[in-house]
């Protein structure tokens, strides 16, 4: 098992082997930062793009991308997809700061080896406990179901699983399969609901987790060219 990188400072992630000859442009992986520590993507520098929510205190030679702290790791994504669409790598590996900081969210070396070399989709743990019809998601002041709307434009059917923590790797033609107008619907989400009680849209993120893989995994009609 990975060590919590949270209390591993000195940990650093050796280099997989299957990245041998490839660059960026082949696999990357961008991270979603506050103010954790990074060290252990040392040996992944040239691979890495940063979206950088917190403080500047990053030593790792990379891309760094200064963003508000907004929205967590589900702002990230649809941020990312949206300014990239045209320079996507054959596979993005979107992940948070630290690793195994979690009991709940635990990743294996093993795990890590099949987000870099996935030609479809990685995921963590599948979960199935969507909110009900009407329900509110954690008080929000919209329920799932017109959040869902929102996005698709169709009505919400709790019928699709989701994954926790937003650890997924996906390959480029399965996130262009997607209309591009789905990703910046989902993006706009945070300039239409932002609350005063919850400057960091917290509790939108949260539902992001729970829309992202149906959005990379559902069947579209009358898909939006762009």
């Amino acid at each position: 098992m990975i060590p919590s990188t949270k209390t591993n400072k000195n940990f650093v992630l050796e280099k997989s082997k299957s990245l041998n000859n490839k660059e960026k442009k082949n696999f990357e992986i961008v991270v979603t930062r506050f103010d954790e520590n990074l060290n252990y993507l040392k040996n992944y520098q040239n691979f890495l793009t940063v979206y950088n929510k917190g403080n500047e205190d990053l030593s790792l030679n990379c891309k760094v991308v200064n963003r508000p702290n907004i929205g967590r790791d589900g702002e990230t994504i649809f941020y990312h997809i949206v300014n990239n669409w045209n320079n996507l790598s054959d596979v993005t590996f979107f992940c948070q700061g630290y690793i195994n900081d979690r009991s709940d969210q635990l990743i294996t070396y093993s795990d890590f080896e099949n987000y870099i070399n996935t030609n479809d989709i990685y995921s963590f743990k599948k979960r199935y406990d969507l909110p009900n019809h009407n329900e509110s998601l954690l008080n929000f002041n919209i329920s799932f179901k017109d959040i869902y709307k929102e996005v698709f434009n169709e009505e919400y059917k709790k019928d699709f699983p989701w994954v926790s923590g937003m650890w997924i790797s996906v390959e480029k033609n399965i996130i262009k399969k997607v209309p591009y107008n789905i990703y910046q619907n989902m993006l706009n989400l945070f300039n239409i609901y932002k609350l005063y009680d919850d400057p960091t849209c917290r509790t939108l993120a949260i539902h992001c987790e729970r829309l992202l893989l149906h959005i990379l995994t559902k069947k579209y009609f009358n898909k939006e060219i762009l």
